[in-house]
């Protein structure tokens, strides 16, 4: 993984890199609480409302790059099916593709109406629903879910995560759409996706930071 860090110099700011993988670097990229590196990912996590207690975050160069790690690092090989929701061309989701079909991965899209370009709702539930969890199994797979389309700008109903879970999935949120007024709108208080992949592009007026967590 490269993972783009923030080092404090004088009153300036320069981006360095380590190498991790993603569960060492969940569990242990901010073992030193003085460091700015922790300061900002608390001070993002309470912006957001996630709850540091489940949940670890990681920065990323970008979107694409936190869907890398992620597909890197998620056991495709036992979890084998791949479920998303995408209206359009998303080269981060095709990539995670090209990485979860490599690892011997089912894979699946959500289907949509023409011209509307709605999700058909009857096909997803049927593909959530895919066969039953084996027994070594943790999920049936992973579900990738938008929050909203980049495409159309439409949003999607938060029960379908709820539907993923109740039908043993884990679940990506891509909340990579949103902006900054959209932020309070996650509902994390209600809802936890097991990851959410979130861009600070918009939010941080142009700055480009990808975040995991």
């Amino acid at each position: 993984m490269r993972n783009q860090v923030m080092e404090q110099e004088s009153s300036s700011f320069e981006l360095d890199y380590i190498s991790a993988n993603l569960p060492t670097h969940a569990l242990y990229g901010c073992s030193d609480d003085g460091s700015l590196e922790c300061y900002i990912r608390k001070r993002v996590m309470r912006y957001m409302n996630v709850n540091q207690a489940e949940y670890s975050m990681v920065f990323t160069m970008s979107v694409e790059s936190a869907f890398k790690l992620l597909a890197e690092s998620y056991p495709f090989p036992i979890n084998n099916r791949l479920l998303t929701v995408y209206d359009y061309e998303s080269e981060a989701a095709n990539g995670m593709v090209a990485s979860a079909r490599d690892k011997g991965a089912k894979i699946m899209t959500a289907s949509f109406k023409w011209p509307s370009l709605r999700i058909v709702a009857s096909d997803l539930k049927y593909k959530l629903r895919d066969k039953k969890k084996k027994k070594e199994q943790q999920a049936k797979g992973l579900f990738v879910f938008p929050v909203q389309s980049r495409f159309t700008g439409a949003k999607y109903s938060y029960q379908w995560m709820s539907q993923a879970q109740a039908n043993k999935w884990h679940v990506l949120l891509d909340a990579s759409a949103l902006g900054p007024k959209d932020m309070d709108s996650l509902g994390l208080s209600l809802f936890r996706p097991e990851f959410i992949v979130t861009s600070f592009y918009k939010v941080m007026n142009g700055t480009h930071i990808a975040k995991l967590s």
